[in-house]
């Protein structure tokens, strides 16, 4: 603390500090008032300038109010509420401070003249001097924040700094991480918005592609038999074309036969047509049937993500702070006017889409509103219409007595508004419908924007209805009802009318998750009627889940019900944690255990115990068991999966009761890659999907293309804005698996993947379309970075000088690189790292306006080449100049005399010149692995100047030498003085390591 035989010291280093004192004289000569104590206001005070950095608040300063008499310094109450964002409404008349600590439920009074504070209804009491009142503030000890609002202060006299420790997320921070939020928010991930296309659909006569395979072998005393499933896909003539061959076979037969052949023709859009295929397909009707024929539709291909334009508006407090929240991601924001009005206008989606609206009111309240709505795949926007045309004979299979017929089918749907999409269709089948067509039709609704609503008509068949709401509490509803007109193939049962409903009610009982789903269906028939019914409750206890379901029916004929075979089933799941205090072999296990009670017997039928574990990250185990009671049987299954690379493989061994099998099963797919010629095996299937081979590789001979001689990146340092599989094969090759065939992907790349971080792509954002059945080989460049370097003369009294401690500013005319640069003293300056592209450098118009000059021909233009070397820049030169002109005029082509600029020139940059070429030095024996050379190259260049970037670049160096708490404090020091520097990720290094 302050003693008063130390102020005079304590106020010459704050004089250094701030610059003067904020109070001249320094002292504060309020009266105090009759009634109040005098030592509130204490005559023989001083105001401290303290320095105050905190999350959200920044660095800011306080004043601060320091007692000579009791030797302690106070803190300003509403200005620290004021940075902390903590509501308050002073009173100045009777000396209080009121108002919200963090949210509105928590009310605070501050009573500075009587030495009290009431905080959520608890009155603290505290002396005389842990207050003070001064002419713009009330003052408190840090005591009373401490044991009132929990707020840990502490103040450092020797450094005039104010530090802030507490358990509290306060509203600043809430406020700093939403405007983070905001900043993230891209719309590109609502609407889609696609990078230039640069790798269009690549059509092809042949393509050979995939096979994907699924073998299965049973192994049992009895009859051993085995199954097999083989699906190819390739290109053909511009479109894809796959089938499967499915065999089996016992010691007594082998069957074979294929199915499922077909080729498609896509085109992307084109409203008026789409694709058209030829082979065994399915229509679209009411009821999908197989054929051998054609079709025709102008369906898009990659399905429609955007619906509409939704518009969400309403009423709060004036000028609060109101955010958008999409599926639980911030999606816009706003606040609201003086009106308190709001208004959001966002695409929606299709599917389920979670709305929430969170409102911050300026009291410190929060309110949240929760909205849900549903936009079924089947709706279309409004104004578009979409078809479907098949047509073949009907397809038999084996054993089928049916003859073949003549199938036609066809259909249009219709957006007619944003709630309401009509579909007309029509279906001919051969001597069926007295030998006629056959007419239906629909409406799909959505009313008071959750409630879907759909009514099928199709006359001489059925009239149906069908409605569903899903709440955002997670309630919901699903009711349907068919009335049959007579007998038809869509009538099989031959009801005459049938009605099912479910319902879902989650609720929370005692603190505990629970939930109650209840179902059925009644089926009325001529003089009878069956009726299924079930229930289910679920409770959730942490990582136990419990669940028991009933199920029954219920039977109506002649007058008498009766019942079926009525069953309780109960299950209980719990998963163990993987936590270190867990033996390892019980960590991660899944436990599920059952029961099952017969009703018509009265009895329990049957339990179970489930252990299953998963062995690494490429295996699982699973023990089955369980207990027949009633017919006094045991059954027990043990298997084991194998996830490995290029194939899954499953084994089941199953016993039950002297009986034994097993079944052995593999499944994987195999992929042709073409230059070069590859066989590549994954264990996901892949026909009708599409994949992408991505080469990165440096372009040693510049042409742009890969060619013998470069070097190919094994590296996954790219990003697609879609899910996929990706792995990097032997040769070096990224490989992206598992995209949908004719879909485009944005694809970009991550400088910060790489092993080399002086390498720059010569594209780095761009999309492509992904060709069927096949790896679609993508190509990209890399060149290293370029570096710059010239000196900004200012022009004074004729001559040219040096012009030192600027900031210039350097952006990409044609990519979004943008870095600031400070230059040397004797105004040299140089940049690196930059990528191949068109640049301009310009000095900073703040300190160009304070020196009162500009920029000789403007700002300076310049363009990075894409060089495997990487290209070098020298003599970008800047000259500034008055602006009002002095005569004479000089410029570097009419320099005073050639001896004395060159001899200024070099004085300026030889030591500029030569750190940059130590620089260069040391990253190319860090790439060939010389990391003890490449130190001694840059500590040369750091001796003759200490550049963030050499800092950053021997912090690399040295973590590779094994030093890593020096790398570290290097890499923090670089970017203490250049926050946007590049800083290696230690997972990169650490793997280069593992290589040496």
């Amino acid at each position: 603390m302050i003693t008063p035989r130390t102020t005079y010291p304590f106020f010459i280093g704050l004089v250094m500090m701030a610059g003067s004192f904020l109070f001249s004289g320094g002292k504060l000569t309020n009266a105090a008032p009759a009634d109040m104590s005098y030592g509130l206001y204490s005559p023989d005070t001083d105001e401290v300038l303290l320095t105050f950095r905190y999350r959200g608040v920044g660095h800011v300063y306080i004043t601060g109010l320091y007692d000579y008499g009791v030797d302690m310094l106070y803190l300003p109450v509403t200005e620290l509420f004021n940075r902390m964002e903590i509501f308050f409404e002073p009173s100045p008349g009777d000396f209080t401070l009121s108002g919200n600590f963090i949210s509105a439920n928590r009310p605070y009074r501050i009573f500075f003249n009587q030495r009290r504070v009431v905080f959520e209804g608890t009155t603290y009491e505290f002396d005389v001097d842990d207050f003070r009142i001064g002419d713009m503030d009330f003052f408190m000890s840090p005591r009373v924040f401490e044991e009132v609002f929990g707020l840990f202060f502490t103040i450092n006299i020797n450094l005039l700094t104010l530090t802030l420790e507490t358990d509290h997320t306060l509203p600043v921070e809430e406020r700093a991480e939403r405007e983070r939020r905001r900043q993230l928010i891209e719309a590109r991930e609502v609407t889609r918005q696609f990078y230039p296309l640069e790798e269009d659909r690549n059509r092809r006569v042949l393509g050979i592609g995939f096979a994907d395979y699924n073998i299965t072998g049973s192994f049992s005393q009895e009859n051993p038999n085995m199954n097999y499933n083989v699906t190819g896909g390739i290109e053909l003539m511009g479109g894809d074309l796959q089938g499967s061959i499915i065999g089996s076979w016992s010691e007594e037969d082998h069957r074979l036969r294929a199915t499922g052949l077909r080729w498609r023709y896509v085109v992307r859009n084109n409203p008026w047509f789409s694709n058209f295929s030829a082979g065994q397909l399915s229509t679209t009707g009411l009821q999908p049937r197989n054929i051998r024929g054609a079709s025709i539709s102008n369906s898009p291909v990659e399905p429609r993500r955007l619906y509409e334009t939704y518009i969400l508006d309403g009423y709060t407090d004036p000028d609060s702070e109101v955010e958008l929240y999409l599926n639980n991601r911030l999606i816009d924001f706003a606040r609201a006017d003086a009106a308190g009005y709001y208004r959001f206008e966002f695409p929606l989606t299709y599917g389920t889409s979670r709305i929430t609206i969170n409102i911050y009111t300026p009291t410190g309240e929060a309110r949240s509103i929760d909205r849900q709505l549903q936009i079924p795949f089947t709706f279309l926007p409004p104004g578009e219409a979409s078809y479907n045309i098949q047509g073949g004979l009907s397809e038999t299979f084996l054993g089928d007595t049916e003859e073949e017929k003549y199938i036609v089918h066809g259909d249009v749907s219709y957006g007619v508004t944003s709630w309401l999409t009509a579909k007309v269709g029509s279906e001919y089948i051969q001597d069926l419908h007295d030998d006629r067509p056959f007419f239906y039709g629909g409406l799909s609704a959505r009313v008071l924007s959750q409630y879907l609503v759909n009514v099928d008509v199709a006359p001489n068949a059925y009239y149906r209805g069908i409605t569903s709401v899903m709440f955002p509490s997670g309630r919901s509803m699903n009711l349907q009802y068919t009335w049959y007109d007579g007998e038809s193939i869509f009538n099989t049962r031959r009801a005459d009318q049938d009605i099912s409903a479910s319902f879902f009610i989650p609720f929370t009982l005692l603190n505990t998750p629970m939930g109650i789903r209840v179902g059925g269906d009644h089926a009325i028939f001529d003089g009878s009627s069956i009726t299924r019914y079930r229930t289910d409750m679920t409770v959730r206890l942490g990582r136990m889940n419990l669940r028991m379901n009933y199920r029954d029916v219920l039977f109506y004929s002649d007058d008498e019900f009766s019942l079926g075979q009525g069953q309780v089933n109960s299950t209980v799941t719990y998963t163990f944690m993987r936590s270190p205090g867990l033996p390892v072999f019980v960590r991660g296990m899944f436990l599920r255990g059952n029961v099952s009670y017969s009703l018509a017997d009265n009895a329990f039928q049957e339990v179970g115990l489930q252990v299953s574990r998963s062995i690494r990250q490429w295996g699982r185990i699973n023990l089955d068991a369980g207990y027949d009671l009633l017919r006094n049987q045991h059954t027990v299954r043990l298997g084991f999966i194998m996830d490995l690379a290029p194939v899954r493989s499953t084994t089941n061994v199953d016993v039950r009761g002297d009986r034994t099998n097993v079944r052995q099963n593999l499944r994987g797919s195999l992929g042709f890659d073409r230059r070069p010629d590859r066989i590549i095996a994954t264990n996901r299937n892949q026909v009708g999907r599409a994949g992408a081979s991505v080469i990165l590789f440096v372009d040693n001979n510049n042409s742009g293309t890969f060619d013998p001689g470069d070097e190919i990146i094994p590296s996954r340092a790219v990003r697609l804005d879609r899910s996929a599989q990706m792995f990097v094969g032997r040769d070096g090759i990224l490989r992206i698996a598992q995209l949908q065939s004719y879909h485009q992907y944005n694809l970009d790349v991550m400088r910060q993947a790489l092993p080399n971080p002086m390498l720059a792509p010569g594209r780095n954002q761009f999309s492509f379309v992904a060709d069927p059945n096949q790896f679609k080989r993508i190509e990209i460049p890399f060149y290293r970075t370029g570096v710059i370097d010239g000196t900004v003369y200012t022009l004074r009294d004729g001559e040219l000088r040096g012009q030192g401690g600027l900031r210039l500013m350097i952006s990409g005319t044609d990519n979004d690189f943008r870095e600031t640069v400070r230059n040397f003293s004797d105004g040299s300056y140089y940049a690196m790292d930059m990528p191949p592209g068109n640049y301009i450098v310009e000095v900073d118009p703040v300190q160009l306006d304070f020196l009162d000059v500009r920029m000789r021909g403007g700002p300076l233009a310049f363009q990075i080449r894409a060089l495997s070397e990487g290209d070098f820049i020298e003599g970008l030169d800047i000259i500034l100049e008055p602006r009002v002109e002095e005569p004479p005029v000089i410029s570097l082509t009419d320099r005073p005399s050639p001896r004395v600029m060159a001899g200024l020139r070099e004085s300026l940059k030889e030591k500029a010149s030569e750190h940059i070429r130590y620089y260069v030095s040391s990253q190319n024996a860090f790439f060939e692995g010389d990391f003890e050379l490449a130190r001694e190259y840059i500590e040369a260049a750091i001796d003759l100047f200490e550049t963030d970037y050499a800092l950053a670049l021997k912090g690399t160096v040295l973590y590779m030498l094994g030093q890593k708490d020096a790398a570290m404090a290097l890499w923090q020091e670089a970017n203490r003085r250049n926050p946007g520097i590049g800083i290696p990720d230690v997972e990169v290094l650490d793997e280069l390591l593992s290589y040496q």
